[in-house]
């Protein structure tokens, strides 16, 4: 047998008996805490719980947060990808309502106001509706970051929509 070979078989001996030491102290540590347990119990307190299990409890929850995180990020940027989408669609299909008027007009009809006060009416109306939508995601991403490393730019909407 080679050096490196007595090596492995040395340190593979010294694993194997850290997992059972491990195991026993386990062992050990639950049925300390059973016995406590019954003895409070027998004589008419509350139970002890079982740090053991409150251990594996809270490595789950930990595991748990952790994707929980992921999926809300996901979500959220999701979120406000729609956001930019309809954004988006909502100014076209007024630009498009805005020209079938237009189309829609015959040379016999009159119009109280003009052409250019229409354009700036809905030029105005665009703009409070990005505007709209900026207060709403900068309020929306102030509660649901609360004390979270995620961050995400309000300004982005009105960035893309009017692009």
């Amino acid at each position: 047998m080679s050096a490196i070979e007595e090596a492995a078989r040395a340190w593979s001996l010294a694993l194997t008996q850290a997992g059972t030491d491990l195991s026993e102290a386990s062992h050990k540590i639950q049925a300390t805490f059973a016995d406590s347990s019954a003895k409070l119990v027998s004589s008419g307190k509350e139970e002890i719980p079982d740090p053991i299990k409150l251990l594996r409890r809270i490595a789950a929850l930990e595991s748990a947060v952790v994707a929980l995180r992921k999926e809300s990020s996901e979500v959220r940027q999701k979120r406000n990808q729609i956001s930019v989408e309809v954004t988006d669609l909502l100014c076209q299909n007024a630009q498009a309502i805005d020209q079938m008027s237009r189309k829609a007009k015959g040379p016999h009809e009159s119009i109280s106001r003009n052409e250019e006060e229409l354009d700036h009416e809905w030029d105005q109306l665009a703009r409070d509706v990005l505007r709209e939508n900026e207060v709403y995601q900068s309020k929306r991403n102030t509660e649901s970051n609360n004390g979270n490393d995620i961050t995400e730019n309000p300004g982005r909407i009105a960035t893309s929509a009017n692009t």
